[in-house]
């Protein structure tokens, strides 16, 4: 465990614990509320920070747009077509805010090399403990198979397919670590690690998580794309897994119908697009929004679905045209910031981590997860420490 000079308390080693292995596991609060086990902590973490309250300067301005947009989208509570709803995603937002401060907070008290080892060392057990996770999952599920949508383990059972999930809520949720993690291997030319990620994200069956993957590889290394020796290898890789797919299909059947399954649901975006245009005559002349977390109110009669696993149209549909101009220009924002750090540091690192968010909450709702506080407060670390000339 790293220890660093500013005395990084042992609370936040146990806390981020919580936040990032314990993803797949909820504390229930009552027969409609639970919390995933990290956020019963909030309350003491809030006391935390209000006797560290003078570690909290410096503010960057894309944390003033995220406050903003998070104040909005609470707001609309006051209107929202169902206040239940909207009050329990109100709080949500809070303890998210909370949260985030917290790891700005901590974060702070490493050196920029600190932290990256520290995301290193911690990426390395969280995609090796996933895997794991999930071949345990596959264990229980090759002996026990359910029909429908069952977790065993490390792995979610979406009809016939074994998706791995890892330690998170779901194969949605994994991509996002998994492709954090990969940027910073791929920048510390960890080669084993980048290898089990890769093959993590294959498990995953996520078709938004392997574009996004190629490409980081594509931006990571496009300088080497016409490199004889970089496509000696990736075709000889290529050659080697198309054998192997070969002869593994042709010896499992059962594998070659979940592959179909999965394509035949790619042909509509495993289903995305119908609802997409389902949703869309909801939002004309919608300033103001249906309210936070109504979205399922609104699908009801479509499907039983939280969302509309698309963050645009999930922002536009509950916070209106002004709850969408905020979320852009956050991202906006953070994007400037992102480039900003490449262009005078040569470290892309945090423009491929928010690009890759961005692409995901195109095919997912990536709102009000713990993620997004997660990333924005790496981001803070790498925008307040180093010189961005045209900030």
């Amino acid at each position: 465990m790293l220890v660093n000079r500013l005395k990084t308390t042992y609370i936040f080693y146990v806390v981020f614990i919580l936040f990032l292995f314990f993803g797949f596991t909820n504390v229930s609060i009552s027969s409609t509320v639970s919390l995933r086990i990290y956020q019963v902590f909030i309350p003491f973490l809030s006391i935390y920070l209000i006797f560290n309250m003078k570690y909290i300067k410096n503010i960057k301005l894309f944390e003033v747009e995220f406050i903003l947009f998070y104040l909005y989208m609470g707001i609309t509570f006051f209107w929202s077509i169902d206040k239940i709803l909207s009050l329990r995603l109100m709080i949500l937002q809070i303890m998210l805010i909370v949260f985030y401060f917290y790891l700005r907070v901590e974060f702070n008290k490493f050196r920029i090399k600190e932290l990256e080892s520290f995301i290193i060392k911690i990426g390395k057990y969280y995609i090796l403990g996933s895997f794991v996770f999930y071949i345990l999952g596959l264990y229980v599920f090759a002996t026990s198979p359910i029909k429908g949508e069952v977790f065993y383990l490390g792995l979610m059972q979406e009809s016939i397919l074994p998706r791995l999930r890892g330690f998170a809520e779901s194969p949605n949720d994994f991509i996002l670590y998994a492709l954090f993690f990969l940027v910073f291997f791929i920048n510390q030319h960890r080669y084993a690690l980048i290898f089990l990620t890769v093959i993590s994200l294959v498990l995953s069956f996520s078709t938004t998580g392997l574009i996004i993957c190629f490409l980081i590889f594509y931006i990571s290394y496009f300088k080497r794309i016409l490199s004889p020796k970089f496509i000696f290898y990736t075709l000889v890789m290529i050659m080697i897994l198309v054998l192997l797919y070969i002869n593994f299909i042709q010896t499992n059947e059962d594998f070659m119908r979940m592959i179909e399954w999965r394509l035949e649901r790619n042909e509509s975006g495993t289903g995305r697009f119908d609802l997409w245009i389902y949703v869309l005559h909801f939002i004309n002349n919608n300033i103001w929004g249906y309210g936070i977390n109504t979205t399922r109110v609104l699908i009801k009669s479509f499907h039983a679905l939280n969302s509309v696993h698309n963050s645009i149209l999930e922002v536009f549909l509950t916070g209106g045209w002004i709850g969408l101009l905020l979320y852009l220009l956050l991202y906006l924002t953070i994007f400037i910031y992102a480039l900003l750090i490449w262009k005078y540091h040569n470290d892309s690192k945090m423009f491929l981590i928010f690009f890759m968010f961005f692409i995901a909450g195109m095919a997912n709702n990536t709102l009000d997860v713990g993620f997004l506080v997660f990333s924005i407060s790496i981001l803070y670390q790498y925008a307040s420490r180093r010189n961005l000339r045209n900030e």
